[in-house]
């Protein structure tokens, strides 16, 4: 017992009223061993139970246990807002190499990102061997931005593979946008797909979608919401802004693609760019596939149509729903020619997953 006391009293940090708190947490924690030490930690992580937490930590500690690195990443991280960069980096040196090394340095890239302390950010960042957080990527590219580097191309990938509104992303987009990095055309796709994933989970894709819009100001904002709120509504006035219109055709697509065709085929397609035409075409034809209505083909070779030779800048998910759209059209003739189209502007990596390209192959030898 005296030699667990005075391991505790060498920690940093520990020292004065911590250690007289703890001391009644001692008896219980020296007694246990093996993985009941294991899951009372993990419950009292779960708890919130951070006296506890930190008197199993040292005992884990103190028995050299095998599993005493989670029990420290469990305690580091129930206090991670609090804690300095010390006291991680003494974490860092004491399972270096190991996986939650780096899933401690996530979670503090993140909370450093949350303090806005830019430097140990810029510092730490470059040891990140997961680098798989869309957040943190987000937060990298502001540092960067930041430090005078021109991070247009990729701050936009990583804004456009956010998947839910987050802090990191939200602060890069309004920082690029405010110093006219972004502009009104990029905001406007990332609203785009932020309406696929509202189709498919309708808090997150909102959050995300008035996330984008919110840049534009509170006025395209209450727009956008009135035109998620009643599409049809909205596309029978006639001062609809073209932009605002296209939000409408594709909320109202993605729960009846019938209906947004026969508005986009009763003058919007003619009303809107080519371009916001296609994509709202491409984006009927997706839920009309989803649906497996038989008109998703047709609704894809208007989009196609209207396109033309450009790239589209649909996504992967709205091509890969193109596909299967035509696999299904088997009375088609072109349904051939669309697939592979469709196959070739997917992003390359989604492009060389084996199902897309045993059916490329197919298109051609057709």
């Amino acid at each position: 017992m005296h030699v667990l006391y005075r391991f505790i009293r060498r920690m940093p940090g520990r020292a004065g009223a911590a250690v007289a708190a703890l001391a009644l947490l001692l008896p219980a924690a020296q007694a246990q061993t093996g993985d009941d030490l294991i899951l009372d930690a993990r419950a009292a992580w779960q708890k919130g139970d951070r006296a506890k937490l930190s008197a199993l930590r040292s005992a884990a500690l103190f028995a050299e246990h095998p599993l005493a690195a989670w029990v420290d990443y469990w305690d580091l991280t129930s206090r991670l807002a609090e804690v300095q960069p010390a006291e991680v980096e003494a974490f860092y040196r004491r399972w270096s190499g190991s996986y939650l090394e780096d899933r401690l340095r996530n979670d503090w890239l993140l909370e450093l990102g949350k303090r806005r302390d830019w430097a140990n950010f810029a510092r730490d960042y470059p040891r990140f061997r997961m680098n798989d957080d869309r957040e943190v990527a987000c937060y990298a590219r502001l540092t960067e931005h930041l430090a005078g580097r021109d991070v247009r191309q990729d701050a936009l990938t990583a804004w456009y593979a956010q998947r839910e509104a987050d802090d990191g992303c939200a602060l890069m987009a309004q920082t690029l946008f405010t110093a006219g990095r972004f502009g009104t055309d990029d905001v406007w796709q990332q609203a785009r797909l932020a309406l696929e994933l509202e189709r498919q989970n309708s808090a997150r894709g909102q959050r995300s979608l008035r996330s984008a819009v919110q840049l534009l100001g509170p006025e395209t904002l209450k727009a956008v919401d009135d035109a998620l709120a009643n599409p049809a509504r909205l596309l029978a006035r006639s001062d609809v802004p073209p932009s605002i219109a296209l939000v409408a055709l594709l909320k109202l697509g993605a729960n009846d693609p019938a209906g947004a065709a026969a508005q986009l085929a009763g003058g919007w397609d003619k009303r809107l760019t080519a371009r916001d035409a296609a994509f709202a075409w491409a984006f009927a034809g997706k839920w009309a596939a989803v649906l497996q209505q038989p008109q998703g083909q047709d609704y894809y070779r208007r989009a196609w149509a209207l396109n033309g030779a450009a790239q589209p800048s649909w996504s992967d998910d709205t091509l890969a729903w193109g596909v299967r759209a035509g696999l299904r059209a088997a009375q088609a003739p072109d349904r051939w020619a669309l697939i592979a189209r469709a196959i070739d502007a997917l992003s390359p990596a989604e492009r060389s997953d084996a199902a897309w390209v045993y059916w490329r192959s197919r298109a051609m030898a057709r």
